[in-house]
């Protein structure tokens, strides 16, 4: 009983219901692939911030979460359709808005899971946008569905914790408040930026159908010290295989089934609730979690896990490259 109470239930409850329901909205409307993904996908990241807050304040974070994401995808668009001297300016843009994710990481923790998603948001948002035959009603559809989203999950948590009885069960992330200064904070902006560099030019010159996976694992993997980094990248790489082996054994097994739909809602619960067990665990039901996500309805089976193990690696490869460089520029400077 009390390792179910250090479980996180507060967040998990609602999120279940929310997806449960994107998912069957998903599944019942007359929505296409891409606004399919977009709802599930924004339901899911609203999830996993519940419990976060900035400066005290868990509204501050809500507000500036919508914002991040709705400027995201419209500036996704957006550069998905410039180019300056024949370069999309949709790389530069990433390496760029890596930096800042590097930043964060140093300074707040909630700002910092703001801060990736939306980059990771953008970033889909132009690589795709010609798949979406109206990309700017999808920027609207995944606004309004993250406001619906957290504005019903915050009611049912107020709901929650108004009951004596789960109050033992609440377990919300508190505020974790790095504060470093800001020669470090821009020593961890520029490794960001390099590392991210470097796993996005070698996801594209493989010619990877998801080069995006790469830059996001070495943002994820990416930590301020070679040792943290190096066990990072060992975790994050078995985590993400284990998950995504699962999650593609499941769906080759029953391609189509209804049941697929009722995994995903199941694992994107879980990645939530077993959150306090550790990092390791939340990114092992993450990729199950994307893996279901993105197959569903999708032909390519095998290839979603295949592009997500690659990618990982890609990205955490790059990231302790990155850092082994640092720490030997950083020992030679003092």
């Amino acid at each position: 009983m009390e390792k179910l109470e250090t479980l996180n239930w507060v967040q998990a409850v609602p999120a279940f219901i929310a997806l449960s329901v994107a998912t069957w909205l998903s599944q019942a409307g007359d929505l296409s692939r891409p606004e399919q993904i977009a709802v599930l996908g924004v339901t899911f990241s609203a999830s996993t911030g519940l419990g976060r807050q900035v400066a005290g304040r868990r509204w501050l974070l809500a507000v500036l979460d919508v914002l991040g994401k709705g400027f995201a995808i419209a500036a996704g668009v957006l550069l998905g359709t410039l180019t300056l001297g024949g370069v999309s300016l949709v790389w530069p843009a990433m390496i760029l808005g890596a930096c800042l994710v590097g930043a964060l990481s140093r300074l707040d923790k909630a700002l910092w899971w703001l801060s990736i998603q939306s980059w990771l948001f953008f970033g889909l948002s132009a690589l795709f946008f010609d798949q979406a035959e109206a990309p700017w009603q999808l920027v609207v559809l995944v606004v309004a569905t993250h406001v619906l989203v957290l504005g019903f999950e915050h009611c049912v948590i107020r709901g929650l914790r108004s009951w004596s009885g789960f109050r033992r069960w609440d377990n919300v992330m508190g505020v974790d408040h790095e504060g470093a200064p800001i020669l470090t904070m821009g020593w961890q902006a520029a490794q960001s930026g390099v590392a991210v560099a470097l796993a996005l030019g070698l996801a594209l010159m493989m010619g990877l159908s998801r080069p995006y996976w790469a830059p996001m694992s070495t943002l994820f993997v990416l930590r301020p010290d070679l040792k943290a980094t190096r066990a990072s990248l060992v975790t994050r790489c078995v985590t993400t295989v284990l998950g995504c082996l699962a999650a593609t054994i499941v769906v080759m097994v029953l391609p189509g089934h209804w049941v697929l739909p009722v995994l995903f809602v199941l694992t994107g619960t879980a990645a939530i609730l077993f959150l306090p067990l550790g990092f390791p665990v939340f990114v092992a039901l993450l990729s199950a979690t994307i893996v279901l996500m993105v197959t569903m309805g999708n032909a390519a089976l095998v290839e979603n896990a295949e592009v997500r193990v690659i990618g990982t690696l890609i990205g955490g490869v790059m990231a302790l490259l990155t850092q082994v460089v640092a720490h030997v520029l950083f020992r030679r400077a003092v």
